[in-house]
């Protein structure tokens, strides 16, 4: 079990500016200023989530801000943004933006990631390969829930809840929740008025798309493993206001606004 619970240094999870680095980087879960590429003067607050599309806003912000990957950081998710942080009392105004994803889906999504396999099969404590099957996500989903609350905090980042990510306690009256599942709605404004992102460079077709998560959610859950995995994220569920999320097996869409 030795990797469910991190032990790499990492920047504190708050939204106090005072704490940010001179010069930002981009570790998930953690809030990073944000200066429009082409205003500099624009600002906004912005935490992205493992397993809640981190990776790729990362690629559609790197075509215009470039970040720095080198030295001790060989991967964007520790990149150097190619300024300073600005002064605090810019950001007294600033939005905050946070992109969540509904539990049963992020959960799944880790579970299914290639690159986590050493994690999973350390959080289940087993020496042999995934085998990807029921039973094996249902453990994974009993280590989670049966986790004491106290030690709730110490998770890896890609299972962790995300309300104890992003300095949700500090920030969530001043945030503004976008939801991956409706991220056609708001991706395109997003990128125009507060990334300088040309929305040219966004193909919505594939966005559109069902996640291979979303896809396979009737694969791997049933109404039980449904309710424990949503009794365990309930404190994401209520804090972005998620709905119970509809059973799959009926035939029905996840929550938010339907992606065809």
């Amino acid at each position: 079990m030795s990797t469910l619970w991190y032990s790499i240094p990492r920047p504190q999870d708050t939204a106090n500016l005072s704490s940010w680095q001179a010069v930002p980087r981009w570790y998930d879960g953690v809030p990073f200023p944000l200066r429009h590429a082409a205003r500099p003067d624009r600002l906004s607050t912005l935490c992205l989530q493992p397993k809640a599309g981190s990776t790729f806003f990362k690629q559609l912000l790197g075509t215009v801000l470039r970040p720095t990957v080198g030295g001790q950081c060989a991967r964007m998710h520790c990149a150097r943004l190619p300024y300073e942080t600005p002064p605090q009392s810019l950001f007294a105004v600033a939005p905050i933006f946070v992109i969540v994803r509904h539990p049963v889906a992020r959960l799944l999504s880790a579970y299914l990631d290639p690159k986590l396999h050493l994690l999973i099969r350390e959080a289940l404590g087993q020496q042999e390969p995934l085998t990807y099957r029921k039973a094996e996500f249902e453990a994974l989903v009993q280590v989670l829930a049966t986790t004491p609350p106290w030690r709730q905090n110490e998770i890896n980042p890609h299972l962790k809840l995300q309300t104890q990510q992003c300095g949700w306690k500090a920030i969530g009256d001043r945030t503004r929740v976008l939801k991956l599942e409706e991220r056609v709605e708001w991706l395109p404004r997003l990128m125009d008025e507060w990334w300088g992102v040309p929305t040219s460079l966004l193909n919505l077709e594939p966005v559109r798309a069902q996640t291979t998560a979303e896809a396979r959610v009737a694969e791997y859950y049933d109404a039980a493993r449904l309710r424990r995995v949503e009794h365990w994220a309930a404190p994401d569920t209520r804090a972005f206001r998620y709905a119970p999320y509809k059973p799959p097996w009926l035939n029905t869409s996840p929550p938010g606004r339907p992606i065809r």
